[in-house]
Order: structure tokens, then C-alpha cells, then sequence
């Protein structure tokens, strides 16, 4: 389930602002059933397995996208605002039931359960710029900052608060007046981590 709600404010001449507001939900439900039987001699062992399994997420994100649409000389530049606040929460129950059976006892029956919850709660920034020359050169560049306090996470890693990224492509078919082929070159790099 997903539903999805922006609007677009144009402030003065080639400023932007996009306000937007997404939710999603998903479930996800597994059962397996087991069975296994052995006998010895006059007397006989049997067991039932029941494994359910049920995942739910849900997450809500609003954003304030803020954009500057200019030129300088054969330049296109765009420097961009973006600020996020993100909920997301994860659950998942997980429920074991054995149910042993032996000639001549009465059945027994045991219950494993277990739960898990993950609420990530994230307020971040994010600074860029792209710069593109005649669409033959573009870059962007910027970074992405988590600006609340992080307490959610299991990541035995040094939490950091800055992640930047970086991404230029040069066309060579524009560049040298091909139209035949599409040919280029695309180069990347961005810092991940477990809190974004």
C-alpha cells in the first residue's frame, strides 16, 4: 500500500519548492509446516513443526525540496535544498510451535515465540549541486547530513553524520557530433551507512 501527496510552488523566477508526503505499508506473511516420524521397534516418535513468520513495515517521509534553476554562460546550474524527515518502522513476529508425539504418552506441545521492533526515526539535509554543460558534461556533488540524535541502530560501526556523494558523466557521441550511438562514461561514488 503505498500513497504519495506533492505540491509545487514556484517563488520567484527559477526557484522552486516541492513539498511532498509519501506513507508505504507492506506485510509479509510466511507459514511452513514440518513433519517428521520414526519408529523403533514396537514404539514410534512423531513430530509437527509450525513455523509463522509475519513482517510488517511501515514508513512515512516528508520532504521540502528546495531548487534554483540558473545559467552561467553555457553552464546549467542547480543548487538544491533537500530536508527529509523519515519514520519507518519494522516489526516482525516469530512463532515456533513443536508438537512431539510418542507411543504410549500423551502428546506434548511447545511454543517458541519471538518478536523484534525497529523504529528509525531520521531527520536529515541534503546540500547539491549539478552542473551540466550542453548535456555533453554533468556533475553532482553534495552531501547528506542526519541532523537528530541517533539512537536506533545495532551498527557496531563509528556512526557518522556526513555522507557525501559525488556523480559526473560525459557524453562522447554529443561531444563528437555522433547521432548513430548513444556513448558515454559514468563515474560515481557515495558513502553509505546503516542510519540512512
Amino acid at each position: 500500500f503505498n500513497t504519495d501527496l506533492s505540491i509545487e510552488i514556484d517563488m520567484s523566477r527559477g526557484l522552486t519548492n516541492r513539498l511532498s508526503r509519501s506513507y508505504s505499508h507492506s506485510d509479509y506473511l510466511e507459514r511452513d509446516f514440518l513433519n517428521n516420524s520414526y519408529g523403533f521397534g514396537c514404539t514410534s516418535y512423531a513430530s509437527d513443526i509450525v513455523i509463522t513468520d509475519v513482517n510488517r513495515s511501515h514508513n512515512l517521509l516528508f520532504r521540502d525540496y528546495l531548487v534554483y534553476h540558473g545559467k552561467l554562460g553555457d553552464f546549467d546550474i542547480q543548487p538544491t535544498l533537500n530536508m527529509t524527515y523519515r519514520n519507518a518502522l519494522d516489526t516482525t513476529n516469530y512463532f515456533n510451535t513443536v508438537t512431539s508425539k510418542f507411543s504410549g504418552f500423551p502428546d506434548e506441545t511447545f511454543n517458541y515465540p519471538a518478536h523484534a521492533r525497529t523504529l528509525a526515526r531520521r531527520f536529515m539535509m541534503t546540500p547539491s549541486i549539478d552542473i551540466n554543460l550542453k548535456d555533453i558534461f554533468d556533475f553532482q556533488g553534495g552531501f547528506v547530513t542526519v541532523l537528530n540524535s541517533i539512537k536506533d541502530t545495532s551498527a557496531t560501526a563509528h556512526i557518522s553524520r556526513i555522507y557525501p556523494f559525488v556523480s559526473t558523466s560525459v557524453n562522447l557521441a554529443r561531444m563528437f557530433g555522433i547521432t548513430f550511438v548513444d556513448w558515454g562514461l559514468f563515474a560515481s561514488y557515495s558513502k553509505q551507512g546503516a542510519v540512512l
